[in-house]
């Protein structure tokens, strides 16, 4: 398909601004130009949009077989967590903000995910990561 450009990327904005929204999908047929993916990224911290292309929106990633269980923790657990673990986020493993489970959960940078894997010695095993850029 087509490379969507400057000016629907604007329309979306302006779609946003007048709904009063400060988060929002945008799904794409083709891609995004260079210029329109500048005009995205011009509107962050103001307004939080992640976008898709229709193949990456052909199964949810969060029911396949290998993808284990994640859960966004809230800002009252990650605190409690942080004070509970007498850690700082920059002690935590990483997980990208371009991953494809942060983007699907429109995770941001600090937030903390708890990810439940099965073991086989126990039931299940639980680690943390934290979203921040390299």
């Amino acid at each position: 398909g087509a490379k969507i450009g400057v000016q629907p990327i604007r329309v979306f904005y302006e779609s946003l601004t007048r709904e009063k929204v400060r988060r929002g999908i945008l799904i794409v047929e083709g891609s995004i130009s260079p210029f329109g993916k500048q005009a995205l990224s011009a509107f962050r911290p103001q307004y939080l949009v992640e976008f898709f292309s229709y193949p990456e929106l052909m199964f949810d990633i969060t029911r396949h077989h290998f993808v284990p269980k994640h859960r966004v923790l809230s800002k009252a657990e990650r605190e409690l967590f942080f004070t509970r673990q007498k850690l700082d986020a920059t002690q935590l493993p990483r997980m990208l903000p371009s991953d494809p489970v942060a983007r699907y959960f429109g995770m941001e940078k600090g937030d903390v995910v708890e990810i439940t894997r099965p073991s086989v010695e126990t039931d299940s095993y639980v680690t943390y990561r934290v979203v921040l850029p390299l």
